[in-house]
């Protein structure tokens, strides 16, 4: 019998230490918050409305609060395992290196490995701050879309229950997502329009309607599980009246004064305060346009 030859690969090694390293740094610049009581406003409103719920309020009803359930429910959850902010942040740390992890996955994916490298490293530098260990809506957002993007077949091109399985995961993801903050719909939207447009140039109208049948019939599946919730608790007048309908309102009347009043104003904030990040996410656009 033949020995297995094994061969050293430092360039693997050396990528694998990298890895470890960013994601010790990451741990070590946000454990600190473990402790501290609840960062921001959003964090109380929703450990409020879980306690509330914990005690057999109905939600929109007897207890308010404008957003899909999703979070709220989450967070009833995480009280249960232990009622302290300790719990909160920790959940939300481990989301936030699960998307670095990913991030270091489409890099490597898109553009080689050390270009995911570098996708993570600059998470964990553009992120160490005290309000990335909040809990935020946004948190699981990230990885909720991350996750979709991780799930899609690298390519359109191809076919197979596999592929399909693959894009309706990915809807899933993002219906879920959908339940925690309706923002989400826009990139969604962006996403399946892109991926059904690609498909068609590539397999025509018959296999761009296999995948964007797919890719919605998996957002739907998403939205189930906080479906049947609100059926279960019997407050779909409320979740019609508070969580679809008043949000409607506030966006129709809150949307064109906020990006007026506060949208420059962030960005240009971001723009001084992030400036290398503008200048590699534009790079990184150049390159893809050469690339495809």
């Amino acid at each position: 019998m033949k020995a297995t030859e094994y061969h050293f690969q430092p360039r693997a090694l050396l990528l694998g230490l990298m890895l470890v390293l960013a994601a010790g740094v990451f741990l070590q610049a946000r454990l600190w918050a473990l402790r501290q009581p609840l960062i921001g406003v959003d964090e109380a409103i929703y450990l409020v409305v879980a306690q509330n719920l914990e005690k057999g309020q109905l939600l929109y009803a007897e207890v308010w609060d404008h957003k899909p359930p999703a979070i709220y429910v989450f967070f009833q959850g995480l009280l249960r395992l232990d009622p302290s902010p300790r719990t909160i942040h920790l959940c939300g740390v481990l989301f936030s290196l699960l998307s670095g992890g990913l991030l270091f996955w489409l890099g490597r994916r898109w553009f080689g490995a050390w270009s995911g490298l570098a996708a993570a490293w600059l998470w964990v530098v553009f992120t160490a701050e005290p309000w990335a260990v909040a809990h935020n809506t946004e948190v699981p957002l990230n990885l909720a879309q991350l996750a979709a993007l991780v799930l899609l077949p690298a390519t359109v091109a191809g076919n197979g229950g596999c592929r399909i399985a693959r894009i309706g995961l990915a809807g899933v993801v993002m219906g879920l997502a959908f339940m925690v903050k309706y923002v989400i719909g826009a990139p969604f939207l962006a996403l399946a329009a892109y991926w059904t447009v690609r498909r068609w140039r590539e397999a025509g109208p018959r296999g761009a309607a296999g995948d964007a049948l797919a890719l919605a019939g998996g957002f739907g599946l998403g939205l189930l599980p906080m479906l049947g919730y609100i059926t279960w608790r019997g407050i779909w007048p409320e979740f019609i009246a508070t969580g679809l309908a008043f949000n409607a309102d506030y966006m129709a009347v809150n949307t064109l004064r906020y990006f007026a009043e506060y949208g420059w104003t962030f960005i240009a904030n971001y723009l001084r305060q992030q400036w290398p990040l503008w200048l590699l996410g534009a790079a990184g656009l150049a390159l893809v346009r050469v690339r495809a």
